[in-house]
């Protein structure tokens, strides 16, 4: 994903055309490791862990306000949808954080 692909993904949401933007000036692509970036006067805190999910989610121990998993399919990425991986990142929750995948597949939308 480019800086561009950000731009374009938030031209028809008025509201968050700032926010892309800003987003974009920051943007390195997706290059594995932890990234953090604060947006909107520090309002904004965003971390994007690029890593092997079973690796990374024991080294974090940031509270998620959400969480975007994009593993693919649990036949393509089974590890991915391991009971350990829904357990490790149900400890990064708290109340109210909000929980949203690609994948539809019925195992996945139960265990989480």
């Amino acid at each position: 994903m480019s800086a561009e692909d950000l731009r374009r993904s938030a031209a028809p949401f008025e509201a968050l055309r700032p926010l892309a933007d800003e987003l974009a000036r920051q943007w390195k692509g997706l290059l594995p490791g932890t990234h953090r970036l604060v947006l909107d006067d520090e309002q904004v805190h965003l971390t994007l862990y690029v890593a092997d999910v079973e690796r990374a989610l024991p080294l974090i121990d940031t509270p998620a306000d959400s969480v975007l998993l994009d593993g693919f399919s649990p036949r393509s990425n089974p590890q991915m949808w391991s009971p350990a991986v829904i357990k490790a990142i149900a400890r990064l929750c708290r109340p109210g954080t909000g929980l949203a995948t690609w994948t539809v597949a019925r195992s996945v939308r139960d265990a989480l």
